[in-house]
């Protein structure tokens, strides 16, 4: 499944866990996301590079997702690699922005692959 082809809109954010178990190894973030009522899905970013949350809290109700956008040319993966000076220019990143509803929140991450897990 294309992480592009999921209804993302109105979707529920339900938790959000940075695993680094094993830094610069495993430096993972998982979402966890309710698409549908029948259809709750793990999110996660693998070999994550830069993260940005810009959160807001104290609102009462559910974190609903406005949209997600996946991108290559986003001007933060080019700032992430001249902070690199070269080590990691042959590495292809990809950024997400997850843009939310109702605390008008943004989360960016720059990672190198993403994985969709079923929550059974």
């Amino acid at each position: 499944m294309n992480i592009q082809d999921l209804d993302w809109h109105d979707s529920q954010l339900l938790s959000v866990f940075i695993n680094r178990k094993n830094p610069g190894l495993i430096d993972d973030i998982v979402f966890e996301i309710n698409f549908t009522e029948d259809d709750t899905k793990q999110i996660v970013f693998k070999n994550v590079y830069w993260s940005s949350f810009e959160m807001n809290f104290g609102v009462i109700g559910e974190d609903s997702i406005l949209y997600f956008k996946k991108s290559y040319d986003d001007p933060n993966i080019l700032r992430i690699k001249e902070k690199w000076k070269g080590l990691i220019n042959d590495v292809d990143l990809i950024s997400y922005t997850i843009q939310l509803n109702s605390t008008a929140s943004c989360i960016r991450v720059i990672s190198k692959s993403v994985e969709i897990k079923d929550i059974l």
